[in-house]
């Protein structure tokens, strides 16, 4: 764990257009233990089955990284 990291958090909407706003689009930096806590529970409803598939870039210095995370409900991700 990396304190002060950039950490981003976004969803890519499937229709990718200027118009098209993003509903989840995060940018924090690791604390002292190396940890960014991100709180999507407004994109959340109800009854819904799975909350999203977001994309997380993680940047430090010159060294940047990405994956693709698929959030449920009640999920904690580290």
């Amino acid at each position: 764990m990396v304190p002060g990291v950039l950490v981003e958090v976004l969803a890519e909407p499937t229709a990718n257009t200027e118009e098209t706003t993003l509903l989840i689009d995060y940018e924090k930096a690791t604390n002292n233990n190396g940890i960014a806590y991100f709180n999507l529970n407004e994109v959340y409803k109800t009854g819904q089955t799975g909350v999203v598939i977001v994309k997380v870039g993680a940047q430090s210095n010159n060294l940047y990284d990405e994956t693709a995370v698929e959030l449920n409900e009640g999920m904690t991700t580290t």
